[in-house]
């Protein structure tokens, strides 16, 4: 066992430094640098409350962009993991095709939001057909570089015209 001298005042003491309080003291730091990181890296990567209401902007400038077929406006929107996968030709054809119903909706309505780990969210949105038939859609997001993206788009089947979701009405 080693004595390590602390002069103090007068007299001189000896502190013992053990196998134990070396390994406890190395623990205490390391575990306070792991929290300090774990802290930055989730305040970095989690999105406030605020950035609600952003994803639901992204999604209605896409939405309005295909509705008036501004296809290089709505290429914008989409991530950059989409971007490298998918040329803007390729989402042009895709758009023209699977997004008609999107651009000859009546209105869109927007559902809850599932915000995921690493900057990633899920949004319910709602085409509403001139004849009232909803199309629920489930728009996947990605947080890049301080703003929201669209990494893709499911549009699920639609619902009845006569076919309502239970709950109050305003």
């Amino acid at each position: 066992m080693k004595c390590l001298p602390v002069r103090g005042g007068r007299a001189t003491l000896f502190i013992s430094m053990t196998q134990l309080g070396k390994v406890l003291i190395m623990t205490s730091g390391i575990a306070i640098c792991l929290t300090a990181a774990v802290v930055t890296h989730l305040k970095d990567h989690t999105p406030n409350a605020v950035t609600v209401q952003s994803i639901y902007e992204v999604v209605a400038e896409q939405y309005g962009a295909i509705r008036q077929a501004d296809f290089q406006g709505a290429y914008r929107h989409a991530a950059s993991g989409y971007q490298y996968r998918h040329s803007y030709e390729e989402f042009e054809a895709m758009a023209r095709v699977e997004f008609l119903q999107m651009a000859s909706s009546a209105k869109i309505e927007f559902g809850a939001i599932s915000l995921r780990r690493h900057g990633e969210a899920l949004v319910q949105i709602f085409l509403i057909s001139h004849t009232g038939a909803v199309t629920p859609c489930v728009y996947t997001m990605v947080h890049e570089n301080g703003l929201w993206k669209i990494h893709g788009v499911q549009i699920l089947p639609g619902w009845p015209r006569d076919y309502r979701l239970g709950g109050a009405r305003a």
